[in-house]
């Protein structure tokens, strides 16, 4: 009977603790995503913010949402996507 052993207050709190986890692991995946997509970035800074993320999980989401918080979202467009990952090639034959 765990319903009844729980209160209301003890039930709302859950509530507020399920869902600043699911946005905490929402901003995880989205800052990871950031991380790899952009091309500002080198190598060795994108490691260091890793290092920042694994270390701090929940402090390092937060720092990296303030010093690259107008970047978090800037990724290409669909077809500068493809153009990316597809070199271009001349599918027209000479006649």
């Amino acid at each position: 009977m765990l319903a009844v052993e729980w209160g209301t207050g003890q039930v709302f709190w859950s509530l507020v603790w399920f869902f600043l986890f699911a946005l905490w692991l929402f901003l995880l995946i989205t800052v990871f995503a950031s991380l790899f997509w952009d091309r500002e970035l080198s190598g060795g800074k994108k490691a260091l913010w890793l290092l920042v993320l694994l270390i701090l999980p929940f402090i390092g989401v937060l720092i990296y949402i303030v010093v690259r918080g107008t970047k978090v979202r800037a990724r290409p467009n669909n077809q500068e996507t493809f153009d990316y990952f597809v070199p271009t090639q001349n599918l027209q034959e000479s006649a």
